[in-house]
């Protein structure tokens, strides 16, 4: 309302990551599809739940926060207080902390030939070049992290049977393809099968850095057409 009335404009504020599942269901991977998760990866990680064609925000707007899941009960503390959050023990953030821990420890690893600065320095592009050039200490790191976050989407599959788990972020993207190859296999590892058949699948987003500006504008049209199914590509143009 504050907002509202400095500007004197209607404003729709909501989560980043529901406008991401959003603009996924109206112009990207979730297109025709009714239930869907949205799964960030990043520094962080979060998600955008999509049920019956609407986001589901919770009972007190506070749905999405799959980075604050637990995966490992005596993990690394997050800075929620828990211990083994799923984004302390799989987002970006946490295999550049691996590789920074295995480069002080004189690892012997190719993650070296991509990066030739300061270990504390590294991103996460030397790591995924390692991985891609087989080397073992960067694909165990970039694996260990993958699989904690497959356990966290085959808990979510369980949990809420979506048609479609679609796979964003920053990292993501640059892991492509053997994250998502990852991810898939651990999950079918760990998922439910519903009479033998599986009933959901893992996709990469289409909109890629776009995703959030396009569920974002969306989340305004929706405002004025009451529902998002009257939302077709057609009639909306990024």
């Amino acid at each position: 309302e504050a907002l509202e009335q400095h500007f004197g404009l209607p404003i729709r504020v909501d989560n980043d990551m529901n406008a991401a599942a959003l603009g996924e269901k109206v112009m990207g991977a979730g297109r025709n599809i009714s239930h869907l998760i949205y799964v960030s990866v990043e520094t962080g990680i979060g998600a955008g739940i999509i049920i019956d064609d609407r986001i589901y925000d919770g009972a007190a707007g506070g749905a999405g926060e799959f980075g604050h899941t637990t995966v490992e009960p005596a993990g690394a503390p997050c800075k929620c207080g828990n211990r083994g959050c799923l984004g302390v023990m799989a987002a970006e953030s946490a295999m550049i902390s691996r590789a920074i821990q295995m480069l002080a420890m004189g690892a012997h690893t190719k993650i070296r030939d991509y990066h030739q600065g300061s270990p504390a320095q590294i991103s996460l592009e030397p790591l995924a070049l390692a991985a891609r050039d087989k080397d073992s200490v960067a694909l165990s790191i970039i694996n260990d992290c993958l699989d904690y976050l497959a356990i966290g989407i085959a808990n979510l599959i369980n949990l809420f049977a979506p048609a479609a788990i679609i796979l964003g972020g920053s990292t993501m993207e640059a892991l492509h393809p053997m994250g998502i190859a990852r991810v898939r296999q651990t999950v079918s590892q760990r998922v439910l099968q519903h009479g033998g058949q599986r009933s959901y699948t893992i996709v990469p987003s289409q909109l890629k850095n776009r995703v959030k500006i396009v569920g974002a504008s969306t989340l305004v049209f929706s405002e004025f057409l009451d529902h998002v199914d009257f939302l077709t590509p057609e009639k909306v143009r990024i």
